[in-house]
């Protein structure tokens, strides 16, 4: 009976998703699942709420509702196929949100404003005012500015190396936290991508 349910429930999700009913497949999933989650037949109906999430984020992205696109592509599982693209477009969105800040402002202006931040140790954090964010919009309006490049691989450096560190003494939280911030930056890197997971 649990597996004839499994296949009723798959088929009409995976007709919901063809039929470009996002929202309604995702919430029909979320109501299975909530029930018969841990089931092994379960798995398909896992990765197609994940798929639905992961659509779902970009269509409001597209929209331009990235507060919304930032919720469905977190929702995605680590363990999920969806998992790596989702982090590359949270990286995205993420960048996106951020420049906002520094459109009006010259290369120099910019350029001082994140060696400020990188000496405070702002790498990241607060959103808006960081270094990171800064030399990306300088690179925004100067795409061979050198040092911004450098500075750059600066601070993917020294979230590496603390989640190198904190792996290498089992504290696997600080080591996450640090590998994901560097994820933020190159979320291409497969090798951090594989620490993490």
């Amino acid at each position: 009976a649990r597996e004839l349910l499994s296949q009723s429930t798959l088929f009409i999700a995976k007709e919901m998703v063809s039929g470009e009913k996002l929202s309604d497949a995702r919430d029909f999933l979320v109501t299975y699942l909530s029930k018969y989650g841990l089931d092994k037949e379960s798995v398909e109906a896992w990765d197609i709420l994940d798929q639905c999430h992961l659509k779902l984020g970009q269509q409001l992205e597209g929209a331009g509702n990235y507060t919304e696109a930032l919720k469905e592509f977190s929702a995605i599982r680590e363990e999920g196929a969806y998992f790596h693209e989702a982090q590359q477009d949270i990286s995205r969105l993420w960048l996106i949100n951020q420049q906002d800040h520094f459109k009006r402002q010259t290369v120099s202006q910019l350029m001082k404003e994140a060696e400020e931040h990188f000496q405070a140790q702002r790498y990241l954090t607060p959103v808006n005012r960081n270094a990171y964010a800064a030399y990306q919009a300088v690179l925004s309006l100067e795409p061979t500015n050198n040092v911004a490049k450098k500075q750059i691989e600066k601070i993917k450096d020294i979230y590496r190396m603390n989640g190198e560190r904190d792996f290498q003494q089992h504290d696997y939280a600080k080591a996450i936290s640090a590998f994901e911030m560097y994820m933020l930056i190159d979320p291409q890197d497969n090798t951090i991508k594989e620490k993490v997971i």
